[in-house]
C-alpha cells in the first residue's frame, strides 16, 4: 500500500486525505496554519472545537478515527525547499492541495527531479483543475505554467464555494487510486464551472521546450519511450494498449517499465535478465537481437514493440 504526501489541509487537502485514508498505509500531512471559524463551511474536517488548533493536528485526529491501521505523519510547517526532502523523502506519490503557488511549483521540481508521481489540485471560486504526472511523462507543472504569476488567483482573493472543493477533492482521490492501480488517467482536468454538466475535461498538455523542471531531466540523458503492450500482458498495465517508460537503453527501459508496473519484466526477461525465447522486443521495427541485444541505445520517442508467442484461433 503507497506513502502519500497530502500538501495542504484546507478545503482540498483535507476532503483529499479523508479519502486516501481508505486505501493508503501511510499519510504525511504538511500545513502550517490554524483553524478559523471562516474555514469550517468548505473544510468539512474541522469542527469548531478546532478554531485555533493545527490544522495538521486536527486531521491526523480524524484519520485515524477512520482508519486505526493508518500512519500519520504531521508537519505544521511550509514546504519549502529546504525542508521538502524530509518531508516528502519517504513517498511514493505527492498530493499538493494547497492554494500556494510556491507550494505547488515546488511540488512539481522536487518530484520531476526524482521521478515521483505527483498531483497538484487548485480552485477558485466554482473554477478548477487538476494536473498529473506519472512516473517519465514527458510534461510537467511547469511545461503547463512557466512561474507563478504576477497577479495571483487564490482562495482568498476570490472565495472558493465550499461544495466545489468536495467535487474537485473526490476527482482528486480517483485518480490517486488510479495511479496506485498502475492505469493511467489523462494528465491534464479542468474545470471552467464545476457545477456543469460536462465538467471535468480532459486535456493532453504538451511539454514546453527547454522547460526548467522536466527539460533538465531529458538532457541528463533520461530517454522517454513508448512501448506497445501485447493484450496478454495489459492486465499488468491496467488495460493500457500503450504506456511510457525512460531509460537511455532497452535494459533500463524495461527496469523502469517494472517499476511502474510490477511484475511485467518478469513476462519479458528470465531469471538471468535475458529477454526469454518465446518474446521479442522490437525497436523501431527492428529485432533488438540484431541490434545490441538489451544494450541497444534508446532514443527520444522511440517505439518499443513487445511481442511474445501466441497460441490461438479457436
Amino acid at each position: 500500500m503507497p506513502s502519500i504526501a497530502v500538501i495542504g489541509a484546507g478545503g482540498l487537502g483535507g476532503p483529499i486525505a479523508l479519502g486516501l485514508a481508505t486505501f493508503a498505509s501511510k499519510l504525511v500531512l504538511c500545513d502550517p496554519d490554524k483553524v478559523e471559524l471562516s474555514n469550517l463551511h468548505r473544510q468539512v474536517q474541522f469542527a469548531e472545537s478546532d478554531v485555533g488548533k493545527y490544522k495538521v493536528r486536527c486531521l491526523a485526529r480524524r484519520l485515524r478515527g477512520r482508519n486505526h491501521k493508518l500512519t500519520v505523519e504531521q508537519f505544521a510547517e511550509p514546504l519549502i525547499a529546504e525542508t521538502a526532502s524530509d518531508i516528502l523523502g519517504n513517498c511514493d506519490l505527492v498530493v499538493d492541495g494547497t492554494d500556494s503557488f510556491d507550494a505547488k511549483f515546488l511540488v512539481n521540481d522536487w518530484c520531476v527531479e526524482r521521478n515521483i508521481p505527483f498531483v497538484i489540485s487548485s480552485i477558485a471560486g466554482s473554477t478548477g483543475h487538476i494536473v498529473v504526472r506519472q512516473r517519465d511523462e514527458q510534461s510537467c507543472y511547469r511545461c503547463l505554467f512557466e512561474r507563478p504569476p504576477k497577479h495571483q488567483v487564490t482562495c482568498a482573493g476570490v472565495g472558493v464555494l465550499g461544495p466545489s472543493c468536495g467535487i474537485v477533492a473526490a476527482h482528486v482521490v480517483q485518480l490517486v487510486n488510479q495511479i496506485v492501480n498502475h492505469q493511467s488517467p489523462a494528465s491534464l482536468w479542468s474545470f471552467p464551472n464545476i457545477f456543469e454538466a460536462n465538467s471535468p475535461r480532459k486535456l493532453t498538455p504538451n511539454h514546453r521546450p527547454h522547460c526548467k523542471a522536466c527539460w533538465t531531466q531529458r538532457k541528463q540523458g533520461t530517454k522517454m519511450a513508448t512501448i506497445r503492450i501485447p493484450t496478454p500482458l495489459r492486465k499488468l498495465t491496467g488495460g493500457n494498449e500503450t504506456v511510457n517508460a525512460s531509460g537511455a537503453t532497452v535494459e533500463e527501459v524495461l527496469s523502469n517499465l517494472e517499476t511502474n508496473y510490477p511484475g511485467l519484466k518478469a513476462r519479458i526477461c528470465d531469471d538471468t535478465g535475458a529477454v526469454k525465447r518465446f518474446v521479442n522486443i522490437y525497436i523501431k521495427d527492428e529485432d533488438i537481437r540484431h541490434l545490441e541485444n538489451l544494450a541497444t541505445k534508446v532514443a527520444e520517442g522511440d517505439e518499443i514493440s513487445i511481442v511474445p508467442a501466441i497460441a490461438g484461433g479457436n
